[in-house]
Formats: C-alpha cells, sequence, structure tokens
C-alpha cells in the first residue's frame, strides 16, 4: 500500500472511532445524568439533552488529529442531530400516541453540540496563539 492509501485509511479508522465514541459518551451522559431530569423535571431535561450533546461532540473529537477537529465537531454535531431527528421521527410513526409531533429535545441538544463545537474551535485557537 501506498503512503497515502495508509493516510486515508487512518483518517477514516479515526472518524470511525470519534462516531462509536461519540454515541457510547452521549448514552451514558444520558444514563448518568436522569437523576438531574428527575429531580428538576422539564428544566432538568432540558439540561440533560444539553449535557448529552455537549459530551457527546466534545469526546468524540478527541478520536481526531488537531488539525482536523474543527471539521470533525461539526459532521459529529451534524450527525448526532441527523441521528437524533431519525429516531424522533421513527418513534413517532411507530407509536404516534405517545409522542407528540415536534422535536422537544432537539434545540437543547443542538445547544450543547453547538457549545462543544466552539470550544473546541476557541481551544484550537489558544493553542495557535501559544505556539
Amino acid at each position: 500500500m501506498t503512503p497515502r492509501t495508509i493516510q486515508i485509511a487512518s483518517l477514516f479508522g479515526r472518524y470511525v472511532a470519534a462516531i462509536i465514541v461519540s454515541f457510547v459518551t452521549s448514552l451514558a451522559a444520558l444514563f448518568l445524568s436522569m437523576a438531574i431530569a428527575l429531580g428538576l423535571g422539564e428544566v432538568g431535561l432540558y439540561v440533560v439533552f444539553a449535557l448529552v450533546g455537549f459530551s457527546g461532540v466534545l469526546s468524540g473529537t478527541f478520536c481526531l488529529r488537531r488539525g482536523s477537529r474543527r471539521v470533525g465537531s461539526v459532521l459529529l454535531l451534524l450527525l448526532g442531530l441527523a441521528y437524533y431527528s431519525y429516531f424522533w421521527v421513527r418513534m413517532n410513526y411507530i407509536r404516534p400516541e405517545y409522542h407528540p409531533k415536534e422535536f422537544p429535545h432537539f434545540l437543547p441538544l443542538a445547544v450543547g453540540g453547538i457549545i462543544a463545537v466552539a470550544s473546541v474551535c476557541l481551544r484550537r485557537s489558544l493553542d495557535a496563539k501559544t505556539d
């Protein structure tokens, strides 16, 4: 194999690992922080979904090389929101009587992910200034 092929395979492997780490971390954050949601009600649920979005995007970017973390964090955010949207639409199709038509937790999930993307971009710009 050529060095270019090895480099592309390594990059692909890192992105696959980032997706898996992001998904597992999001699920762990969801299950571990459900006590907050039970104690605070609806506001707690919004905090939990923001935490899930933040932890999923941020943990997945650590699998990527420093140079591709900005793009990777945006891609992880978009993949996470697409997965949530697909899951919500599918659950609404299977059991429409249990789910409202709108995406009630899409906004806090997106806000948490956007905060993670901003922190990755800010961290990278601060690292560049210190070099």
